[in-house]
């Protein structure tokens, strides 16, 4: 499975132009390691209601650039909880790598694929 879905990023600079949408990522470059952060914390103190807010966010901010493979994987296991099981920790270090990969897969197809400036 690809990490990125180009389509999403495609339409998203034809409705809103390639300097928006290069904003659009810088801040979700920005926002991420503070989500994640609060993330994996609200995971280790067994907060339940927190976590699921942090995996809904980081789900929504994910896929909202294309970011499909991420997304879906918190969004699946926000249903988890949502459907009363628990996830520790490893379900969330466990995701860590996929989080780094779409990121960087991000930055290089703005680079590359939309002749934009590095970030």
């Amino acid at each position: 499975m690809n990490v990125i879905d180009a389509s999403v990023i495609e339409q998203l600079v034809l409705q809103i132009g390639p300097q928006n949408m290069r904003t659009v990522v810088s801040k979700v470059e920005q926002d991420v390691p503070m989500q994640w952060q609060k993330l994996v914390k609200s995971c280790r103190e067994f907060d339940s209601d927190n976590t699921e807010r942090q995996l809904h966010s980081l789900a929504s901010m994910f896929r909202s650039v294309g970011l499909i493979q991420i997304g879906d994987a918190l969004a699946s296991l926000e249903q988890k909880l949502r459907s009363g099981e628990s996830i520790d920790i490893a379900s969330i270090n466990a995701l860590e790598v996929v989080k780094l990969k779409s990121m960087g897969a991000l930055t290089m197809h703005m680079e590359q694929e939309l002749q934009l400036a590095p970030l």
